[in-house]
């Protein structure tokens, strides 16, 4: 089967969006995966990688997040939320598109790696501080799950 046109532009601008993405300290969720692990974390822009600063994200701009993962067990499809991770609980982000397929490939074959690209608009009304983003790949049973936490600072 041959790639379509829609998917090879959607490739290449994916490697042209993340020609200077800087890999990101992340951890897992306390929670734990679940028959998932993910291997790296990119965004971009995020020169203050290199000191292990919070990635600085501009309100009103989009950041750009890339990670490897791969699941013991295959999927159909998969979900992806982010959250901030707040100390009185997670809190959705607004407006994000949880149909994990639109940025991975699906089905989603066990022991295989893949990556997921997702870019994320920063509302203008976002406070301005450093938050604690919590990204969930999981299937609908939960049986696979990955989750990871890092640090942005939106201003």
């Amino acid at each position: 089967m041959q790639p379509s046109f829609s998917s090879l532009l959607l490739a290449l601008l994916a490697v042209a969006t993340f020609a200077n993405a800087e890999r990101v300290a992340f951890e897992p969720c306390s929670s734990g995966s679940n028959q998932c692990e993910v291997n790296w974390v990119e965004i971009d822009p995020c020169p203050e990688a290199e000191t292990g600063a919070p990635c600085r994200t501009k309100k009103g701009k989009a950041a750009a997040i890339k990670f490897d993962f791969k699941t013991a067990v295959p999927k159909d499809k998969l979900d992806v939320e982010v959250f901030w991770a707040s100390a009185t609980g997670d809190l959705p982000f607004p407006g994000f598109d949880t149909d994990a397929c639109k940025y991975t490939q699906c089905p989603v074959a066990a022991d295989t790696t893949q990556t997921l690209t997702y870019s994320l608009d920063i509302p203008k009304k976002t406070a301005s501080r450093v938050y604690s983003v919590k990204w969930d790949l999981s299937s609908a049973d939960k049986e696979v799950r990955c989750c990871f936490l890092t640090k942005i600072r939106i201003y």
